[in-house]
């Protein structure tokens, strides 16, 4: 995990702030997702 962090994308670190902003577009990508399927039905 400590690993990854330290390489981590190609730009320049601050903190972890990119990676973790990453994370929570990604997941509120995936709630947007299934809040759609299941307004569809």
């Amino acid at each position: 995990m400590v690993a990854g962090t330290q390489q981590g994308p190609r730009q320049p670190r601050m903190g972890n702030d990119t990676y973790v902003r990453r994370l929570v577009k990604e997941e509120t990508g995936r709630l947007e997702d299934a809040q759609f399927e299941r307004w569809k039905r």
